[in-house]
């Protein structure tokens, strides 16, 4: 009983939301999150961030995480919507 406990606490620290992205955005997410996951689910971005040579092409399935001060650099060239569900353990901020 005490190990579900420690482990719903665990669980309890993370937390997932579904951010849809307009036709054309070009802008950031930036985190300070230890841990943070974002899956494309629906559309396709353009993404870049530190350390990358080029901006990377992500379509439904793919996905990105970090640790640490990131910023995510994202761009929706595409006419239609892109949604991204976001789960971290940390506030991140949609610019």
């Amino acid at each position: 009983m005490a190990i579900m406990q420690s482990l719903a606490l665990k669980r309890s620290d993370m937390g997932g939301s579904m951010v849809k992205l307009p036709a054309g955005f070009d802008g950031t997410i930036e985190t300070k999150a230890s841990e943070f996951r974002a899956v494309i689910i629906a559309g396709t971005v353009y993404y870049n961030s530190e350390g990358l040579n080029s901006p990377q092409v992500l379509s439904a399935g793919s996905f990105v995480e970090s640790t640490g001060s990131v910023i995510h650099q994202i761009k929706n060239k595409a006419d239609t919507a892109a949604t991204i569900y976001i789960r971290t353990n940390s506030r991140y901020q949609v610019n």
